[in-house]
């Protein structure tokens, strides 16, 4: 989360991950970022190849799914 927040503004992120997401692809790796809160993070992460965003701007972590007796 430490790279994402404020991603949008920080050309030092930005090329930490353009960098990851990079190496990552060359190895057929999916990069998930964490933490996502705004949009112009969202955006930015999009741009730079990352593949899957979770965070509060998608929704607030809730409850697990109950326990399944088998």
């Amino acid at each position: 989360m430490s790279l994402v927040r404020g991603v949008d503004s920080s050309p030092t992120r930005r090329k930490v991950i353009q960098s990851m997401t990079a190496l990552f692809a060359e190895m057929d790796m999916r990069v998930v970022a964490e933490g996502v809160e705004t949009i112009a993070e969202r955006d930015t992460l999009v741009e730079l190849g990352v593949d899957l965003l979770q965070g509060y701007l998608f929704a607030k972590p809730s409850k697990g799914f109950a326990k399944v007796e088998l």
